[in-house]
Formats: structure tokens, sequence, C-alpha cells
């Protein structure tokens, strides 16, 4: 595996990780239908986000032009599948 895959791994299972943590923590609690998931989901994966953006930002500084595309193109797809799976936590857990 090259540098891009495994990064790409390596934040697809952190992603995966916290949203079935949220999503179980919010399971038995009656918080206006799942807004409570949403809310948490949507703060983790901000700031996950942001992490990824700014570590891209040092890489790009430091002239590791590889290094800092792997951790934007990485940053991008948690910000584009993070927030869809906030709402499709949100959806069932309005259920």
């Amino acid at each position: 595996m090259n540098q891009i895959q495994k990064l790409l791994r390596n934040n697809m299972l952190i992603l995966l990780t916290y949203t079935a943590l949220s999503g179980i923590s919010s399971m038995g609690s009656r918080d206006h239908n799942g807004l409570g998931a949403m809310i948490l989901m949507a703060l983790a994966v901000g700031l996950h986000t942001l992490v990824l953006l700014a570590v891209s930002i040092v890489k790009f500084i430091r002239y590791d032009k590889a290094g800092g595309k792997a951790y934007l193109l990485s940053a991008l797809l948690v910000l584009l599948i993070g927030f869809s799976a906030c709402y499709g936590v949100a959806a069932l857990l309005s259920r």
C-alpha cells in the first residue's frame, strides 16, 4: 500500500469508530429525534477535518507535495462522508 491508501484507510477507520460511538451513545436517550447524535457527529467531523487540513498545510509548507495532497484528499473525503453519515445516524435514531 502506498502512503495515500494507508492514510485514507486510517482516516476512514477513525470516522467509522466515532460514527459508531456517537450512534451507540445516543441510542438509549430521548434527545429530540437523534439531534444529540447529529450535533456530536458534526463536531467530530468538523474537528477531524480541521486537523487534516492543518496537517495538509504544514506538509505543503515543508514542500512535501505528495503528503499535502494525501492529507487534503483525506480531509475532503472525511468531510463528504462524515456529514453524510451524520445525517444518516440522525435519521436512524429518529425512528
